[in-house]
């Protein structure tokens, strides 16, 4: 073969070879535009059912918010998601381009449609709709089949369709690259050889190839993503004007310069720089995935959201010459993700905040969620408990027929909210509780509700203390009792013995000779008796009126008749003691509402106690006085004073005055206790008032006065009056041999035939016998106590004109209630006043008729 037919030879096959070779990288050009397109398209698609799995979700959310909290903006929200999920539906529609894609688009649309109509149902505002629990089922069940077709099947076909466009193209790069290198070895190597022509070929082909380089970066270009392209060494080669607009770098600017200087990407959570995915994927030779969660910083400082990709570029024989970077702003997107998770945060930080237990559970009785306090102190942990049903939770433990009473009966029966509905059970590990329970049905009027909000309140602890509270009071309450027993008794104990000492002064009185002496010492016996008498009757009215059975028996009396009287019976004691006695009353009649015998008690210990703590020879006033609508009665002394830090104590039960205990006449510390008690009672107030030891005290006692007068004035009885007597048959009854002696003695004194019984039986005998006018019988007999004595003696047929009077030391209003109901006409409290004996009898004179 001649030079001249290897020349054109050569010529030929190199003519052919660059043919194929232009055809062959035409195809491949139009190819990668072809891709890449479906690559935009891919990606769009992607954004599109990202998207409306973002607006389905952000309707779903605004229609669960508007039920939760009832605010019509999350209602309005609702009905701008939803015509959101409308128009990205639309778009999705129009981007796809495969019949998997279109058969997704149609079964999403039913589907959504399904959704909206329960959705709008859920929102009606319709009174009178009763609830259906049916479409809050349905609701959700579809909401998870939309999240699963858009999760599984839209976006993973999205995703995969860019993948396998993306592989294509590169491949496509690799072989326009491999092509290229082919048609240069043998441009150069048939250039040798065929000379001019063959290089105005390879010329001729060179252009072709920088044609399609041009028509290659046009469609770079025209790609919504931005593309970064490096050399071998990861120092750029090519940026297109998204890359450019992201990184705030131009071409020219970033030719030759390392990636990780136009490329900065940090993590979004912890800002640390993330790895460039061109290093990994020159480094591995493999496409490196999308990342998730990274932030481009660009060259001015803002920063975007973005997701990547990248690969590397081979030759034809599989050399890496170079990587590809392919990544797109998902800003927006990852606003509204964030949007969404910041919210779920929000609401969670709610309840991890609740101090006490708290669980959201929906209409199926599922738990949404539940806070730390729950899962602390039930021993559970978030995956034995949220998505289960509550009956199921901590193996069934939460199984209690009076929770399911609450939730399945009471609840929807009774209104929207229960509080305080209380739950006992045993739970495995954390013991027996009791839960206060508090539930509320979250839904506005005519729509179902879609929560129950149920709070739990572990009262374990306040229970056991209110039973111990329970019992202690119960305890006092019974101390209380005995105490108030125990005085009864002593009381009754005490008067016992005085009954016959005070009989005996008065037969004293009556019989003994005029000897000074003799009067002297029963005039101390009388006052000492007395004196004791009062102390027992101040205890036990304290008591009294600690018990509030304590009644006053009010009526209109003259302050001076009550004040009279209590100087009278103080006068002994205030004379005894040597000390001068002033008593100063207003000019005309002041009139109270009160009690005479509680009052005439008030002013009586006030006299007595100043002329207990004044040493002999002092004096005391008692001075009245009107204030406006009040009288002021002050009693005021020259003892032994009060110290400062004392007077606001000193009306304390039990309170003394130090320096006052060694004195004989120091006495219980109940009878300021009992004055303060009585004038509260009278509607007045009492103050004590002092310059300190040694300078005298002062009682100023504050009483309201009647304006208008309606007592009756009564005539004066002043004058000596005569010595009650009677002429009577009396049976006196008491297992106390000296009281009964003692009294019948005097009663005879008076001109009585009188007759004496010593226990129940004898004086049922007694009295059956004697047939006396008047019977004056003791409670505590023997054999047979003096309420069935009554009850016998008033059964007997002789016995109807017969007066039977109680003498007793018991003396509780519940002591003269029994008494009463025994048939006794009359209860007298031991030891018996013998003038108040005297004429009582004198009045029932009558009986004998």
């Amino acid at each position: 073969m001649t030079t001249s037919q290897k020349l054109w030879l050569g010529f030929g096959a190199l003519t052919a070879l660059l043919v194929l070779s232009s055809v062959a990288i035409i195809a491949r050009v139009r190819s990668i535009e072809g891709q890449l397109s479906e690559m935009a398209n891919a990606r769009n698609l992607s954004a599109a059912a990202r998207q409306l799995e973002i607006n389905t979700l952000g309707y779903v959310l605004n229609v669960r918010a508007f039920l939760q909290t009832g605010e019509p903006q999350a209602r309005q929200d609702a009905v701008t998601e939803a015509a959101q999920v409308e128009q990205q539906l639309k778009e999705y529609e129009r981007l796809t381009t495969t019949d998997r894609q279109r058969d997704m688009a149609s079964r999403f649309a039913p589907l959504w449609q399904e959704l909206q109509k329960l959705g709008q149902s859920l929102l009606l505002d319709a009174e009178n709709r009763p609830a259906n629990l049916e479409d809050s089922k349905k609701f959700y069940l579809l909401r998870t089949g939309l999240e699963k077709l858009l999760d599984d099947e839209m976006q993973v076909d999205a995703v995969e369709t860019y993948d396998a466009r993306r592989v294509a193209a590169q491949q496509d790069v690799q072989t326009i690259v491999g092509f290229a290198l082919i048609l240069l070895i043998v441009g150069m190597a048939l250039a040798v050889t065929v000379g001019g022509t063959v290089g105005r070929a390879i010329v001729s082909g060179e252009r072709g190839i920088a044609e399609q380089g041009e028509r290659l970066r046009t469609t770079l270009a025209c790609i919504g993503d931005g593309v970064i392209a490096t050399d071998a060494e990861g120092r750029i080669t090519q940026l297109n004007p998204v890359a450019e607009s992201l990184t705030g770098w131009t071409t020219a600017e970033a030719l030759g310069q390392p990636l990780d200087t136009v490329f900065h990407i940090v993590n979004e959570d912890t800002r640390q720089p993330v790895e460039n995915p061109v290093t990994k994927a020159l480094a591995e030779g493999v496409i490196i995935g999308l990342a998730n969660h990274t932030i481009l910083i660009a060259k001015d400082g803002t920063e975007w959201f973005i997701d990547d990709s990248a690969a590397p570029i081979r030759s034809k024989d599989g050399e890496i010459v170079g990587g590809v970077l392919i990544f797109r702003d998902v800003t927006e997107r990852r606003r509204q993700e964030k949007l969404v998770s910041d919210s779920r945060a929000y609401a969670d930080n709610i309840l991890s905040t609740l101090r006490h237990a708290f669980l959201v559970l929906d209409n199926d009785l599922r738990v949404v969620t539940a806070n730390r306090a729950f899962y602390k102190g039930f021993a559970v942990t978030p995956e034995e408990t949220d998505g289960r049903l509550v009956y199921d939770l901590g193996n069934r433990q939460w199984d209690i027929p009076k929770l399911r009473e609450l939730l399945e009966e009471i609840l929807p029966k009774h209104g929207t909210t229960i509080e305080g509905f209380e739950v006992e059970h045993e739970f495995e590990g954390v013991g027996r509780k009791i839960m206060s329970l508090n539930a509320r049905r979250v839904n506005k009027p005519g729509n179902n509700s879609q929560l129950i909000l149920l709070g739990i309140e572990d009262i374990t602890e306040r229970k056991q203390a209110e039973n111990k509270l329970r019992q202690l009071a119960a305890d006092l309450s019974d101390a209380d009792r005995r105490k108030n027993e125990f005085l009864a008794t002593l009381a009754h104990e005490l008067r016992n013995p005085l009954a016959p000492v005070r009989n005996a002064v008065e037969i004293l009185r009556m019989n003994a000779p005029d000897i000074p002496e003799l009067k002297w010492a029963t005039e101390i016996i009388d006052r000492q008796t007395q004196a004791m008498a009062r102390l027992i009757d101040d205890l036990m009215d304290i008591s009294r009126i600690n018990q509030g059975k304590l009644e006053l028996k009010r009526e209109q009396v003259e302050l001076a008749k009550i004040v009279q009287g209590a100087v009278e019976t103080s006068r002994p004691l205030i004379e005894s003691m040597g000390h001068e006695l002033t008593l100063t009353l207003p000019p005309g009649p002041v009139i109270v509402d009160a009690d005479l015998t509680r009052l005439a008690q008030v002013f009586l210990n006030l006299l007595n106690n100043a002329a207990k703590y004044t040493e002999r020879g002092g004096r005391i006033d008692l001075r009245a006085e009107l204030q406006g609508s009040d009288v002021v009665v002050s009693v005021t002394d020259t003892g032994i004073g009060i110290p400062a830090d004392k007077l606001p104590t000193i009306f304390q039960m039990f309170s003394q005055v130090e320096g006052a205990l060694s004195r004989s006449q120091g006495g219980l510390g109940i009878g300021l206790c009992l004055v303060k008690r009585l004038v509260e009672m009278h509607g007045g107030s009492v103050e004590a008032k002092s310059g300190g030891p040694g300078q005298g005290s002062e009682f100023v006692v504050r009483l309201p006065i009647v304006v208008e007068q309606t007592y009756p004035r009564q005539a004066s009885d002043d004058g000596d009056k005569a010595q009650p007597t009677s002429d009577l048959r009396i049976l006196v009854v008491d297992d106390n041999r000296d009281a009964a002696k003692s009294l019948a003695m005097l009663l005879k004194m008076m001109g009585n035939n009188v007759h004496t019984a010593h226990d129940g039986e004898e004086a049922v005998t007694a009295a059956r016998e004697f047939q006396p006018h008047v019977v004056l019988c003791d409670i505590g007999l023997p054999k047979l106590n003096g309420y069935e004595a009554c009850r016998q003696m008033k059964a007997q047929a002789w016995d109807k004109k017969m007066i039977l009077i109680a003498v007793t030391g018991w003396g509780q209003d519940d002591d003269r209630r029994k008494s009463e109901d025994a048939g006794f006409d009359h209860h007298l409290i031991k030891p018996v006043d013998p003038q108040s004996l005297m004429k009582l009898l004198a009045e029932l004179e009558s009986v004998k008729a």
